[in-house]
Parts: C-alpha cells; structure tokens; sequence
C-alpha cells in the first residue's frame, strides 16, 4: 500500500484515493455547520473555555483571539478543499492547516458520536459505527501526514 503522503524535498506529495478525497471534502462544510451550532457536543469540544470558572476572562480572551482564529481556520479547510479537489503537492504550512483541520473534524466527529463519554474502548465500535470508523481513518491519516512532515527538509 502506498503512502498517501510522502516528503520529497521541501513539499509533501499526496496520494490519495478518490474516495478518500471525497471524505476529506466533507470536512469543511462539517466544520462550518459545527461552528454555528451551540450544544452541538461537536461545537462544545472545539469551542471549549479557555477560562472554565471565569467567564469575564473567556469573554476578554474570545474578544482577543477571534477573529485569528476564525481566519486561521478559514485558510486551513481551504487547504482540504485543494487536496479534496486534487491538489498533489503541500507546503509545510498547508500540511499543518490540513492537520488541523484533520484534527477538528475528528474530534467533532468522536464527540458527536460519544466516544469522549464512553472513555477507552471506543475504538471497538469503529467496526460497527460508521462515524468512529471515520474517526479512526483521519487519525490514520493524521499519523502519515504527521510523519511526512517530520522528514520534510528542514
């Protein structure tokens, strides 16, 4: 089975499926669809306090970081729509957004699914439970991206 990223010189090339490409291209209209629902246990995972018992302080920390952050993941499911759409090539920075945004929809995917109320062993249910099964393919994808970044020239 080929890598489906491999560092070669200062870019990462993918190599993915189609249809793993079209599972990547689900992630960001998840991601904005999870971003605008409150009680969403997705939303409540990616939007946790910064200041649990004080929520001036989290009011003053949200008012500080956004706007940045917003932007921030704005440019990152950008990135996953270029690879959904077939781009072959990453920069370190694209790799990074596109490890974010990995990164969220799996979390919003595992918490929508119970996995952080079920504690260990929610990955025996992968084998039945579709949206664990998700979960588990982006953290196996996660883990190749991450390698790949690591070997990157530097």
């Amino acid at each position: 089975m080929m890598a489906a990223f491999t560092a070669v010189g200062d870019t990462i090339h993918v190599r993915l499926a189609d249809e793993d490409r079209e599972l990547l291209g689900q992630i960001p209209s998840l991601l904005d669809v999870v971003d605008g629902e409150r009680g969403d246990p997705a939303y409540e995972v990616l939007h946790r306090s910064a200041y649990p018992s004080d929520d001036d302080a989290t009011r003053s920390f949200e008012a500080i970081v956004a706007g940045e952050r917003a932007a921030g993941r704005r440019i990152d499911r950008a990135v996953v729509a270029g690879v959904a759409g077939g781009q072959e090539t990453l920069t370190r920075l694209e790799a990074l957004g596109l490890l974010r945004s990995m990164n969220d929809a799996r979390l919003a995917l595992a918490a929508r699914a119970g996995a952080f109320d079920e504690g260990a062993g929610w990955e025996r249910r992968g084998r039945t439970d579709p949206t664990l099964a998700a979960v588990m393919w982006m953290a196996h994808l996660q883990t190749e991206l991450i390698r790949a970044v690591d070997r990157l020239a530097r």
